[in-house]
């Protein structure tokens, strides 16, 4: 189990376990039909101090 302050604590402590572990299968699925339909490169976010 993960610890209750981590955001994966905090998000099983709100929602259904089946919820939190797909969850970020389907954002991911989302992100990359973007790309794919778009025809865009991923590129990596810059990191906020890099400004």
């Amino acid at each position: 189990m993960s610890p209750p302050d981590s955001w994966l604590g905090r998000m099983l402590a709100r929602k259904p376990r089946m919820r939190v572990a797909i969850g970020p299968g389907h954002a991911m699925t989302r992100q990359i039909r973007a790309l794919l339909t778009r025809k865009a490169d991923y590129w990596e976010p810059m990191p906020v101090g890099d400004i």
